[in-house]
């Protein structure tokens, strides 16, 4: 009997095998490109210099089967005394570079930026300055490889580059010091911010195995001016290094086809890790089209990715009509980024008008470190497909502007809920969520807890304030059921802000049954606002029923801001709340939209109506808020005008309490 079952089993089994549209699963065992639609499962761990995986069709599931992929893994180059800490400097070559010297110095001071040495230029120069590498460096055939420089230009300028003032790095031939590639650090500054050590590099990909040397130059600075006449300040070049660049872990898009871009792809069920050659921008998983359309769906899922190279991401996607991403494992070694606009340190980075949300979202994945960004989507296509941000964890140590643990950028804004973010104390530093120029989406039921840490060196200690959630410049959206907690430490921390577009149309923003806490730890005079409001215009914003508790500060009107007013902005039937002990920096109410005349840059217009009151002393502060009679104090400013505050009719309230431990450091 069993053998009649075992031949059975096996007519049935090559019957089903046979059928029409059955594909087999094909075993690999070694990296390669995948040039055939199919199902490729790995079934060993593989290793490769450069990149490991490249998918060039359509319909290609890669299932790693359970193993790690390690890419990137070349022996790194390392450029001898590249960060000038050791007082040798045989390893370069000075004799261009007479004003030159080795300095030290400390990295929010912007002097350094990797250890505490630097090669200084004073400005403004005698002459130009040329530094090159005394020895050559070895570069195998057909790899491409960034020579990088952090430089910094003392110029008072954030956007834009002094046409006079050159910084470079070049990639000279060893024989004959003829250029192979070069990079000036204004093609970086005539765009973008730029504040801090700038990373400046150039790349180069050899036919034949080629000795290299590299060339730091800065030329032209013998005028350099602050604002007007007087000289200052210096140049200063660090951390120089020879790395590989653009190596991927699983590359899906790179290369052409007959149809064109591979356009249904699924990445799944592994381990991927850079190796140790730590090349910049090369990114675990680089899922790419060219334009809309290019890749019609990506599947991203259940893998434990760890990165290390400058400005390398978890995962890149670009011009992908629907997809998912869930259930990763994120670590990051990323000490660098370029541009910061960019959010080159996002880890989960979806940009180019795609849309991941007709077949998916974003979900599930834990981000356990970061020095920037852990999601960001720019640009999602429309309403309909506009993403579903949820269940994602988020642990950030930031260092560069624009660290939102998840931000959202243009398009039709984004769904983000039931997230947790953890960045409000300890070593943990990050904002919470961003919503910046989106017409719709949702911010609600996720728990975040902010702070910041004085680790940006662009602001040379704290950059700016750590925000819960803000909503800058967008229309038709909504928040809620949110608990945010914002600690303020060394640095300010603000739970919920808002900065309006400007325009008096109605933009039907909504912020309701929210939890916010802002809280100012023992001893510090940094302040916690509950919410900071910089611009709201008629029907701008309507918030109401949030429980808003701090020992600082409730409310704060024109955060930073001297050319725009509050109008018509109303806070209705919140309940406030004060933690005791009241902080150093308790202020209820302030304005720092600094007016200097009647019907200059003041508050108007403002209501807080129907208010609930936690205690006695909350209604005193609150109802009886001071008018400061100098810009640089601390109230609502002398020439704001209608600001009216109402208690509700039934008097205090019992309102809900905020869940256990939150808020506290």
């Amino acid at each position: 009997m069993n053998k009649i079952i075992s031949i059975l089993i096996t007519i049935i089994t090559a019957g089903f095998l046979l059928a029409p549209g059955f594909a087999r699963a094909t075993d690999i065992s070694a990296c390669q490109t995948i040039s055939s639609a199919g199902t490729y499962v790995l079934q060993n761990d593989v290793t490769s210099n450069a990149t490991c995986f490249a998918i060039g069709a359509n319909d290609v599931t890669l299932d790693l089967g359970g193993h790690t992929v390690t890419y990137d893994n070349t022996p790194p180059i390392s450029v001898v005394n590249g960060s000038f800490e050791s007082s040798d400097m045989s390893s370069w070559d000075l004799s261009g570079a007479s004003m030159t010297v080795r300095s030290a110095g400390a990295y929010l001071d912007r002097t350094v930026y990797d250890g505490n040495y630097a090669l200084k230029i004073p400005a403004p120069m005698t002459s130009d300055q040329v530094i090159t590498t005394s020895g050559s460096y070895a570069l195998s055939a057909n790899m491409a490889y960034s020579a990088s420089v952090m430089m910094w230009q003392p110029y008072d300028v954030t956007n834009a580059a002094n046409s006079d003032i050159h910084m470079s790095i070049e990639i000279l031939n060893a024989v004959d010091d003829s250029v192979l590639s070069a990079a000036d650090s204004r093609s970086v500054q005539s765009q973008y911010t730029t504040r801090g050590l700038q990373y400046v590099h150039t790349v180069y990909t050899p036919t034949n195995a080629t000795n290299v040397k590299i060339r730091l130059k800065v030329t032209g600075a013998r005028t350099v001016t602050n604002s007007g006449t007087t000289p200052y300040g210096a140049f200063y070049l660090d951390d120089v290094r020879i790395q590989q660049t653009a190596s991927y872990g699983i590359q899906s898009g790179v290369v052409t086809m007959n149809g064109g871009w591979a356009k249904r792809v699924t990445i799944k069920n592994g381990t991927i890790i850079q190796g140790q050659a730590h090349g910049d921008f090369s990114h675990a998983i680089n899922v790419a089209g060219v334009l809309p359309q290019d890749v019609l769906s990506a599947e991203v899922a259940n893998l434990n990715i760890t990165v290390s190279g400058n400005s390398t991401k978890a995962v890149s996607a670009s011009f992908i009509n629907s997809g998912s991403i869930h259930d990763l494992h994120i670590s990051s070694a990323v000490d660098t980024i370029e541009v910061r606009d960019h959010y080159d340190g996002a880890l989960i980075h979806v940009a180019n008008g795609s849309a991941v949300g007709t077949a998916g979202a974003i979900y599930n994945n834990v981000i356990d470190s970061g020095i920037q960004t852990g999601i960001f989507v720019n640009r999602p296509l429309s309403a309909a497909t506009r993403p579903n941000i949820y269940n994602n964890n988020i642990t950030l140590q930031s260092k560069y502007t624009n660290d939102f643990a998840i931000a959202v950028y243009g398009g039709y804004g984004a769904n983000v809920y039931g997230n947790t973010i953890n960045c409000g104390n300890g070593f943990n530093s990050c904002r919470g969520v961003h919503l910046e120029g989106s017409d719709g989406g949702t911010v609600n039921n996720n728990i975040i807890g902010v702070h910041y840490l004085p680790n940006n060196q662009e602001y040379s200690g704290c950059g700016g304030w750590a925000y819960g959630i803000q909503i800058e410049g967008s229309i038709n959206t909504e928040v809620y059921s949110n608990t945010v907690t914002a600690n303020a430490d060394q640095c300010g921390a603000i739970a919920f802000r808002y900065y309006g577009p400007d325009s008096t149309a109605p933009q039907n923003n909504s912020v309701h049954d929210n939890i916010f806490n802002a809280l100012a730890v023992s001893g510090s005079s940094s302040i916690a606002s509950v919410i900071g409001v910089i611009q709201s215009f008629s029907q701008a914003l309507s918030f109401t029923r949030n429980v808003l508790t701090t020992n600082s500060n409730w409310l704060q009107l024109g955060l930073g801001v001297t050319t725009s007013l509050d109008r018509s902005f109303t806070m209705d039937n919140n309940t406030y709340q004060l933690s005791y002990p009241k902080a150093i920096s308790y202020y209820p109410l302030t304005d720092q939209a600094y007016a200097y005349a009647p019907g200059d840059y003041a508050a108007r217009n403002v209501t807080l109506s129907n208010n609930i009151y936690g205690d006695a002393t909350v209604r005193n502060d609150i109802s009886t808020a001071q008018f400061r009679t100098y810009y640089s104090s601390y109230g609502i400013d002398q020439y704001a005008f209608n600001i009216v505050i109402t208690e509700a009719s039934s008097g205090d309230t019992a309102p809900p309490s905020s869940p256990t431990g939150l808020g506290v450091m």
